[in-house]
């Protein structure tokens, strides 16, 4: 008698390992500091950071949120709300969370105000990512509520900074402080992020997914094909003495190689 074989069903990953007592600036890149310091020496930038405060009050960000994209409640949302508490538990991250659903190019976005933690989702993102990419997703994003936040009195410098990269008018020395600052935020956050999903793969995946826009179903999941091709390219400008693109994010497969 012929018996059917079946594929075995693969097991579900193992919850990450809670991150007893974690520190953001333990795995802070040193070049956010250096780049903040400089960006302080600039009378503008200082006055600029003065005019800011606004944008770390949580009821004006809140307003334009709920002005702009949907407020996710759990019951739309388990899943993500699921996920999110627990990752935010991981990373001892204890203020409230409030998860947006806004339109526009898959990306997400955590506003920097204290209370509550306020994380913007856009696109089609959440439709593209499993649980594992989900994690990197929020963890990065956690990261940057941890690390770039006003907890350590510097919020509104970071948004000034942000400001500045954006500008006109403003001194070329000013916006390449601003460029660099803002490229070592996002290496920090996704630091992360790898420790919130504690898989190289999941993170990859994400990084895929954000710049091609396709499902997993669609890319087909080769992380460590993709893991290599960033090697290779990064070896390559590290060897030319070339410097990296990017003017708020680093490119991505910089930001691969600076996850393996």
């Amino acid at each position: 008698m012929e018996h059917q074989v079946q594929a075995a069903e693969q097991p579900p990953a193992p919850p990450p390992i809670p991150l007893e007592g974690f520190d953001a600036e333990a795995v802070r890149i040193g070049l956010e500091r250096d780049a903040l310091t400089q960006l302080w020496q600039d009378p503008g930038f200082r006055a600029l950071t003065g005019q800011l405060t606004g944008e770390l009050d949580p009821e004006r960000v809140r307003r334009d949120l709920l002005a702009n994209a949907l407020r996710l409640s759990p019951s739309m949302a388990p899943d993500l709300y699921r996920i999110a508490r627990q990752t935010a538990g991981l990373l001892g991250v204890g203020a409230p969370l409030e998860l947006y659903q806004a339109a526009g190019a898959e990306n997400a976005r955590m506003h920097l105000v204290q209370e509550p933690a306020l994380l913007e989702v856009q696109g089609r993102l959440l439709a593209l990512i499993d649980d594992e990419a989900l994690r990197a997703l929020l963890g990065h994003e956690l990261g940057h509520y941890l690390a770039h936040g006003d907890g350590d009195g510097l919020g509104a410098r970071r948004v000034a900074a942000r400001v500045a990269l954006q500008a006109d008018g403003v001194p070329d020395g000013v916006r390449e402080a601003a460029r660099i600052h803002s490229l070592a935020c996002e290496l920090t956050a996704d630091r992360v992020g790898l420790l919130a999903c504690q898989d190289l793969g999941a993170a990859l995946r994400l990084s895929m997914i954000c710049t091609t826009g396709l499902s997993g179903e669609t890319l087909g999941w080769d992380t460590e094909a993709y893991r290599a091709q960033c090697v290779e390219l990064c070896e390559q400008l590290l060897a030319a003495g070339e410097r990296a693109e990017g003017l708020t994010h680093p490119e991505h497969s910089v930001r691969g190689y600076a996850l393996w």
